[in-house]
């Protein structure tokens, strides 16, 4: 039961349910490191539309090997093994009761006991299909584990997943009619059984319509729970404690799924010294933007309000990024001042190379005084060929400090540098050009 305990409270300490959930799954990138062996299968990449996992480098011929198969047919380019197969091709080896595919397309199905492995991965579900000319594949009933080092240290021993079907990408899986539990039977003695879950790697888990069961009875159903799996995502258990600057302090969190990819977190603060706090953070991630915008202040006469917001989006054939941050009378970092930092940046390829346009304003008022800095860049990188390369740079400055709306120092300074490249089989040569 110790096992059940710590599942509890990483569960509990980590969730929050809800009554309503619209269908959204908020999707953030992240690369998966693969996942050490286990009792159990080690982590596979669950996909019903996944890419491969990295095979084999010493193995990773086109030919397609024949391991064993009681029986064999070929017809053309397609080939049907029955009766206990198994083949090697590209660095992964099929196996399972039969493996049907074509040598033209490249498209191979396993079924009954189907195994997919690669370099240190390995996936076992009923049936997988694999496309190795676009390198994704599809399975249904498969079954996994997730380490530790996978979740960012939340679990102290693995997570083990059956059941259903899915989808993956290297940063996040898609489950349907799945169960999870850490209890390393093969008949565990608690699980989550969720109808859908989405777990993004090293971010947080959500899962749909779940069941908590223990030793086989269903103890109760919650119709939304929310895990984070990383110190920087947002913890929805209420705090509780005192500090110097707050005094006696609860603290509490609610998560609202909003429309498409997107979620919101209300913040509710109360504190002996400080009074009430409020605050919202709203991200949002679509087709064509992802980003954050967050908000809090303190309901007292300390007038304490802080603003973030991060932006990006692609744009002509380039990337747009826009941040700022407003702080008045911080109590924690900043008190009696206002600061106000803005900031965008766009980079896209050009030709032969890349360039990169930004803008950076930063602000700060304290007690009629005032400070005011202002960068202005502009850089190409060039590839030209034959070992030709090249580098400009520009950067204008500009600061500025007054005193009760008088200017006490203004300064601007302009930077421009230059560097050409050539490499050849004899020598390299580089030039550089600085003002």
């Amino acid at each position: 039961m110790k096992r059940l305990g710590a599942f509890l409270s990483v569960l509990c300490l980590s969730a929050v349910a809800f009554a309503n959930f619209p269908d959204m799954l908020p999707n953030t990138p992240q690369d998966i490191p693969p996942g050490p062996g286990s009792n159990r299968l080690p982590l596979p990449p669950l996909a019903q539309q996944g890419q491969l996992p990295p095979n084999d480098p010493q193995d990773s011929d086109d030919q397609f090997h024949i391991v064993r198969a009681g029986e064999q047919e070929r017809s053309g380019s397609h080939i049907t093994l029955r009766n206990g197969a198994a083949a090697t091709y590209r660095g992964y080896t099929l196996s399972g009761d039969t493996i049907e595919g074509d040598e033209r397309t490249q498209v191979y199905t396993i079924t009954e006991g189907g195994r997919l492995e690669g370099r240190g991965v390995l996936l076992l579900a009923r049936t997988i299909t694999i496309d190795f000319r676009s390198r994704r594949y599809t399975y249904s009933d498969g079954d996994g584990t997730i380490p530790p080092s996978q979740l960012k240290g939340q679990t102290t021993g693995n997570v083990y997943t059956s059941g259903g079907y899915g989808s993956s990408t290297n940063s996040r899986a898609e489950l349907n009619d799945s169960s999870f539990t850490t209890c390393d039977r093969d008949d565990p003695h608690y699980s989550l059984d969720a109808r859908h879950t989405t777990i993004v790697y090293g971010r947080y888990a959500m899962l749909r319509d779940v069941k908590f069961r223990v030793f086989n009875r269903t103890l109760f159903t919650l119709p939304f729970f929310y895990v984070p799996l990383s110190q920087e995502e947002s913890r929805l258990t209420p705090e509780f404690g005192q500090t110097e600057d707050e005094g006696y302090f609860a603290k509490f969190k609610y998560f609202t799924p909003v429309k498409g990819d997107s979620f919101l977190i209300t913040r509710l603060d109360l504190m002996s010294k400080l009074g009430q706090g409020f605050g919202q953070d709203y991200r949002y991630n679509t087709r064509l933007a992802q980003g954050a915008l967050s908000a809090y202040g303190l309901l007292s006469s300390t007038r304490t309000l802080t603003v973030n917001s991060i932006h990006t989006q692609p744009m002509f054939k380039g990337l747009l990024s826009l941040d700022g941050t407003y702080q008045r009378n911080n109590y924690l970092t900043a008190p009696d001042s206002v600061l106000l930092s803005t900031r965008a940046q766009f980079a896209a390829p050009a030709g032969a190379g890349n360039y990169r346009v930004s803008f950076l304003r930063k602000s700060s008022e304290t007690a009629g005084f005032t400070s005011t800095n202002q960068n202005a860049a502009l850089s190409h990188t060039g590839n030209w060929g034959r070992g030709l390369s090249s580098q400009i740079d520009l950067n204008f400055t500009e600061n500025d400090t007054a005193q009760n709306g008088a200017v006490t120092s203004k300064s601007e300074r302009l930077d421009a540098k230059l560097t050409a490249g050539q490499k050849t089989p004899a020598f390299d040569a580089q030039v550089d050009y600085q003002r």
